[in-house]
C-alpha cells in the first residue's frame, strides 16, 4: 500500500472515531492514545499464556518440507529411522536445535508437531522463561533509567520525540523504541512503510511454538513479540525526515547505532540492526551479531 497524505488523514480520522466510540466499551482498551479489542491483542506477559500458538509456521523450510512429503509417503517413513540417533537428540538438548524429524509429524497431510517434541520443548521454554524474569528484577531501575536517559540526550538522537498520540505517526517512515520498564528493558525497532503499523504488530503477534526458544535455554532472550501491549510503557519515534528514511542505508545504519547505543543487560533485541536476511552474508551478520544472555 502506497500511504497519501489524504489515506493517512483518513486513517487517523478512522483511530480518532474509534476512541469516541469504544472508549466506554470494556471490550476495548485504549494505549497511546489509540484504542484497541482486548481479545485482538496481548495486554501483558503471562506465565500462563505464553505458548498460545501451537500451529507450524509457514515459511521457506516448512513449504519444502511439506512439499516432499506430499510427493512421496516413503519420506516420513525414512524420517522416523532417525528418531533412534541419539547423537542428533542429543544435540537438540544441548542447543535447542532439533532436526525436523523430531519435531514434526504429518498427520493428515498437514505438518505438526510431534508430542514428544511438544513435551521436551515446552519444559525447556518455561524453564528459560522463568530465568529471563529473574534476570529483570535483578537490574536496577535508577541505572536502567539513567542509561536510557544517556541515549536520549545525545545530541544526534535530538530527532527521537517521546510518543503520547501514536495516531500522529500514522503512515510514517523511521526508528522507534519500546520501553518495557516493569522490566527494564529496550527494544529498537525500524520501519520503511508504517511505523505504528510495525509497533501493533508487536502486541499482537503470537510466537510460534518452535520459536520461543531459539538457542540454550540459559542463553536465550525473551521476544520483544512476547510481551503485551501494556508492557510497553514508553515509545519513542524518530522525528521523520522523508529524503532520509528513503535511503534504506541510511535507516539501517541509524538502528544498528541505536541498538549499540544500550548496554546488553538493558536491551531485548536479539540481533544487530539493519540486518536482512537475503543471502550468506546476511545470513553471516545475522548470526555473528545473535544476543546471548547469561542467565544462570
Amino acid at each position: 500500500m502506497v500511504y497519501t497524505e489524504y489515506s493517512i488523514e483518513k486513517a487517523k480520522a478512522r483511530e480518532t472515531n474509534k476512541v469516541l466510540k469504544y472508549n466506554n466499551d470494556i471490550n476495548y482498551i485504549e494505549h497511546f492514545k489509540m484504542i484497541f479489542e482486548k481479545e485482538k491483542v496481548k495486554l501483558y506477559l503471562k506465565e500462563e499464556d505464553y505458548i498460545s500458538n501451537y500451529k507450524v509456521p509457514y515459511n521457506e523450510i516448512t513449504r519444502r518440507i511439506k512439499k516432499e512429503l506430499n510427493n512421496s509417503s516413503d519420506i516420513y517413513a525414512d524420517w522416523k529411522k532417525f528418531d533412534e540417533n541419539k547423537a542428533l537428540v542429543d544435540m537438540a538438548d544441548n542447543c535447542n536445535c532439533y532436526p525436523a524429524w523430531v519435531k514434526y509429524d504429518w498427520k493428515n497431510n498437514s505438518l505438526v508437531y510431534n508430542e514428544e517434541f511438544i513435551k521436551r520443548n515446552k519444559e525447556a521454554i518455561l524453564k528459560n522463561l522463568n530465568l529471563n524474569l529473574k534476570f529483570y528484577t535483578e537490574l536496577d531501575s535508577e541505572e536502567f533509567n539513567k542509561n536510557l536517559d544517556k541515549v536520549l540526550k545525545l545530541k544526534k538522537n535530538n530527532g527521537l520525540k517521546k510518543v503520547t498520540d501514536l495516531k500522529e505517526y500514522i503512515g510514517k517512515k523511521g526508528i522507534y523504541i519500546m520501553v518495557l520498564d516493569k522490566y527494564k528493558q529496550i527494544y529498537i525497532g525500524q520501519s520503511k512503510r508504517d511505523v505504528v503499523e510495525r509497533i501493533i504488530n508487536h502486541w499482537k503477534r503470537k510466537v510460534e511454538f518452535e520459536n520461543l526458544l531459539i538457542g540454550k535455554v540459559n542463553e536465550s532472550k525473551l521476544s520483544i513479540d512476547t510481551f503485551g501491549m501494556l508492557d510497553t510503557t514508553r515509545i519513542y519515534i524518530e522525528d521523520i525526515d522523508p529524503l532520509y528514511y528513503n535511503n534504506s542505508e541510511k535507516i539501517d545504519k541509524r538502528e544498528e547505532y541505536l541498538i549499540n547505543s544500550i548496554p546488553e543487560q538493558y536491551l531485548i533485541n536479539k540481533v544487530g540492526g539493519g540486518l536482512r536476511l537475503d543471502g550468506i552474508d546476511s545470513l553471516k551478520s545475522f548470526i555473528d551479531t545473535y544476543k546471548k544472555r547469561k542467565l544462570d
